[in-house]
């Protein structure tokens, strides 16, 4: 399978500041990205969703405001696919999912 390249651009609208992430290597099909605070450690992370047609899921954090842009893969014990755009609370990013693909579709 070809290999792809994602980035995540994060915009400021108030001061038209932007930030491009370091790109994500992937082998997946379709990504999305989350966008959330973390009030603990003071700091705006990106979730990066990437899953492919055999249904392997990959999971890749970048962490703002950190001086070196890097993104960092951590490990999910369940497949599963996201179904909404989601919101941050207080820290903890909420979002629907199913347990298959075809429900999304």
């Amino acid at each position: 399978m070809e290999e792809n390249h994602i980035v995540a651009v994060i915009s400021n609208p108030i001061t038209g500041e932007s930030v491009t992430s370091p790109k994500v290597k992937t082998d997946g099909i379709e990504a999305k990205n989350y966008f959330g605070y973390d009030p603990i450690g003071n700091k705006f992370k990106v979730l990066c969703l990437t899953w492919s047609c055999y249904g392997t899921l990959q999971h890749q954090v970048l962490t703002l405001d950190t001086g070196k842009l890097l993104w960092r893969k951590i490990p999910c014990c369940i497949s599963y696919y996201p179904r909404n755009d989601g919101i941050c609370i207080n820290g903890v990013l909420y979002y629907t999912a199913s347990a298959n693909e075809s429900n999304v579709r």
